[in-house]
């Protein structure tokens, strides 16, 4: 711990102890690194949110989000964190990943209320670059209801903290722009 004394006895000077927490010799309190580095983002979210009529056993697209590198160095995404307010509506949820003219990464997942779809390996964005989400569901094939209405839907969304990314040194890399929202499905049951 410090002070502004020029010497080990303060006694005979007027003034503050410098420590930890808010600092009465600055007047400025101890910076909370883990918040001030998460302040600053290292990625930007756009979505862009669809409504899509389907039918039972369909396929069909379900919104898509761009995530730009606003970084100086490369990142990686291991996985995206999707919820869904109806997930029986659907029998297997898949996103794909596109970075440039690169072939698409493709993650699956079973669906849920709240499923995170794991890319393995890693989408890596380089510098300054894009890589375009698309989301895609499967219409189960039978909605099992319990009522007489002959449309169901399901809004997909991203969640704030939805896409884990992890930079060159394996630090944490913020992401502007979430929650989104992606898409809304009805379904026509009959």
């Amino acid at each position: 711990m410090g002070n502004n004394c020029p010497s080990n006895d303060c006694s005979a000077y007027p003034g503050f102890t410098a420590g930890p927490g808010f600092d009465l010799v600055t007047g400025r309190g101890s910076p909370d690194m883990n918040r001030l580095v998460a302040a600053f983002s290292g990625a930007t979210t756009t979505a862009r949110s669809l409504s899509v009529k389907a039918r039972l056993g369909s396929s069909v697209s379900a919104g898509q989000f761009t995530l730009t590198n606003t970084t100086s160095s490369a990142f990686a995404v291991s996985g995206v964190t999707v919820t869904t307010s109806a997930p029986t509506l659907f029998s297997v949820i898949a996103l794909d990943a596109t970075v440039g003219s690169s072939p698409a990464q493709i993650a699956l997942a079973l669906p849920s209320a709240s499923m995170t779809l794991t890319f393995d390996p890693p989408v890596t964005i380089p510098s300054t670059q894009q890589a375009v989400f698309a989301l895609r569901v499967r219409i189960a094939p039978h909605h099992h209801s319990h009522g007489t209405r002959t449309e169901a839907s399901s809004t997909q969304e991203l969640p704030k903290g939805a896409i884990a990314a992890k930079d060159d040194f394996d630090g944490t890399v913020g992401v502007s722009g979430l929650p989104a929202m992606l898409s809304s499905v009805a379904v026509n049951r009959q």
